[in-house]
């Protein structure tokens, strides 16, 4: 499966005191690999997750914007309205 791509550094909520939208999971991730968080490059497909990455310093792709990610226009459009909510973003 996919586990064998990742050289057993992987990192769950559950191994942390907070899940996403928190930073914990993406701090603990850099941690374990031994890496600055602020270098480090988080690929999200959520909401909180993209959240939580920004949180923790990281540099966010936001997988849903990119070229070929399968998506229905109703929810293009919901994430259009979210995208201008991001009040996290803006402070």
């Amino acid at each position: 499966g996919i586990l064998g791509l990742f050289d057993g550094n992987v990192v769950v909520a559950a191994e942390v005191p907070k899940g996403k939208p928190a930073p914990d999971v993406f701090l603990a991730a850099a941690k374990m690999i031994g890496v600055d968080p602020a270098k480090c490059r988080a690929y999200e497909d959520g909401e909180s997750g993209i959240q939580s990455a920004h949180a923790a310093g990281m540099h966010v792709i936001d997988v849903r914007e990119m070229t070929g990610y399968p998506m229905n226009p109703g929810l293009k459009k919901a994430m259009a309205v979210q995208r201008r909510q991001r009040k996290w973003l803006k402070g």
